[in-house]
């Protein structure tokens, strides 16, 4: 299959062109969230007639992620939550991270079922303790049982440099909750980026307070 990236898909057909080449792609509906209105498409079951059903939205290359990943679980693609903010002079600062994680047979990581563990932002390890969506604290994966103490997040500091850098091109969103991927070949993928409704409360539950010095 040879797609856009992205490729915006509309129903009078498909949008932008940036050209790549994949077995497997992710179609994405417009106003989805939280893990919902997300699809996986093969190079079999992809058609137009297969997605017109799913309404507008974005086509994405499907990522292979770090083996640091495939140890809790290789059914979805991990991510981190890195949450940025424009500071009293105007430059982004980083206030948060932490990573997500799907469970056994899920396809991509979704809010209802999704497994939080926090993330040291000095050191880039892994908080011992995570949080189930109920908030029940657990300090393994509860199916690959790989415990989450000592664990280092690859090219950490390549996910904050690179989202405090696109920060600084959209000043006027003053916070921001970035959702990349790091794929095999070691380097971050900016999954989405959101500006309203960024999640802040686990952040301020394991990691506050964020924003004390902004006087907001």
């Amino acid at each position: 299959m040879v797609f856009t990236n992205p490729c915006h898909y509309k129903s009078s057909g498909f949008k932008s062109y940036a050209i790549f080449s994949a077995s497997q792609v992710v179609f994405k509906s417009n106003q989805s969230y939280q893990g919902r209105g997300v699809f996986l498409l093969t190079s079999q079951n992809f058609n137009i007639e297969s997605i017109e059903r799913y309404g507008d939205g974005t086509v994405q290359e499907y990522i292979h992620q770090h083996s640091f990943f495939d140890e809790f679980t290789s059914d979805s693609v991990g991510n981190l939550r890195i949450t940025t903010v424009m500071n009293l002079q105007n430059k982004p600062s980083l206030r948060s991270c932490y990573l997500r994680l799907g469970q056994k047979n899920d396809q991509h990581v979704k809010s209802e079922n999704h497994i939080r563990i926090p993330i040291d932002l000095s050191s880039g390890k892994l908080f011992d303790t995570g949080y189930l969506a109920n908030w029940q604290q657990i300090n393994m994966h509860p199916q690959s049982n790989i415990l989450f103490a000592n664990k280092q997040v690859p090219c950490i500091h390549k996910c904050i440099d690179l989202v405090l850098g696109l920060h600084m091109k959209m000043p006027m969103v003053q916070c921001i909750g970035w959702d990349l991927a790091i794929n095999d070949q070691d380097q971050p993928v900016v999954m989405e980026w959101n500006g309203y409704g960024n999640d802040i409360k686990f952040s301020e539950a394991t990691q506050g307070p964020c924003f004390k010095d902004l006087n907001w």
